[in-house]
């Protein structure tokens, strides 16, 4: 009975430190400044958007040129702003869950430590 008392202690006490290390974590990752979301990539080296613009002949091609950059550009915003608002529901989630389990798996030892206490004093 000694011995369960002893490993269930021993067990919550993990349980609480594993629980502290995930606040610990949540705390470090919330006060650390955030990497740069986007960093543009050339699809191709020899294509230059300036070099577009400059070579346009017309008033015309040189707003379509403009247009299709402005989409662009806004539609790489609306794409990285789903990432990381995914990427932040994810890590809540996880969070969540590891609470949740922390204080589950908790709650049982703290049950069985006490019952096994009461065990051994009657």
């Amino acid at each position: 009975m000694k011995t369960i008392e002893h490993t269930s202690l021993v067990l919550l006490l993990l349980s609480l430190l594993l629980l502290a290390m995930v606040g610990a974590a949540v705390a470090f990752q919330a006060y650390t400044p955030a990497p740069p979301t986007f960093t543009a990539v050339p699809l191709d080296k020899d294509f230059s958007y300036a070099q577009t613009v400059r070579e346009a002949t017309s008033l015309e091609g040189l707003r379509k040129v403009c247009a299709f950059w402005a989409e662009r550009e806004d539609q790489s915003r609306v794409f990285v702003n789903s990432v990381h608002d995914q990427y932040d529901k994810l890590l809540r989630d996880v969070v969540l869950a590891l609470v949740s389990l922390g204080l589950a798996f908790g709650a049982g030892l703290i049950y069985i430590y006490f019952t096994a206490r009461r065990l051994q004093r009657s």
